[in-house]
């Protein structure tokens, strides 16, 4: 039998930044998603054909796809990488640049947290935060200009090894257990 506690609601709000300077990201519509996958090599025999004898993990990979609600020029700029804003008072520019041969991976310096928040109560409790030490956002930006539909902005982030953190992708729950 489960236990009705771990039974819980989705929302969340989404935070990027550098160490001790995370930037909450605004609003969300429609669920931010989170996939981990895993790729395994399959190791089979002659003598047995087809059959997979044992797998060998040969890597590991995070993505989060998060839809935003709020329309904010300097927020976007930060979900395509390597783009430039100009602010001329109240106007502001982002400049979608295209820097062929960019390393994504070196511009990753960046922390993406997801943090349960329904309504304006965001929790407190360290089991309910997923921290992934290097990410970026991929470039991938998705948006419906509709008459029926709210704009929302599907931004997709990657998460990458961490060489300061034995090359761990991220963290659920309380990262300062040893």
């Amino acid at each position: 039998m489960g236990t009705i506690e771990n039974l819980e609601l989705g929302p969340c709000i989404v935070e990027f930044g550098a160490s001790g300077a995370l930037v909450d990201l605004g609003f969300t519509k429609g669920g931010v998603t989170m996939s981990i996958t895993t790729d395994t090599a399959d190791v089979t025999t002659d003598q047995f054909g087809t059959v997979i004898m044992k797998q060998i993990l040969v890597g590991r990979n995070v993505q989060v796809v998060c839809p935003f609600a709020e329309t904010d020029l300097t927020k976007l700029s930060s979900f395509i990488p390597l783009t430039s804003v100009t602010t001329s008072g109240v106007f502001q520019k982002v400049l979608i640049n295209t820097p062929v041969g960019a390393d994504l991976v070196a511009s990753a310096s960046q922390i993406l947290k997801i943090t349960k928040s329904i309504g304006s109560a965001t929790s407190t409790d360290p089991n309910d935060a997923f921290k992934f030490f290097k990410a970026a956002a991929t470039g991938a930006v998705e948006v419906n200009f509709s008459i029926e539909d709210q704009r929302v902005w599907n931004v997709t982030f990657q998460a990458y090894p961490d060489s300061t953190q034995s090359f761990s992708l991220g963290v659920f729950g309380d990262e300062n257990i040893a």
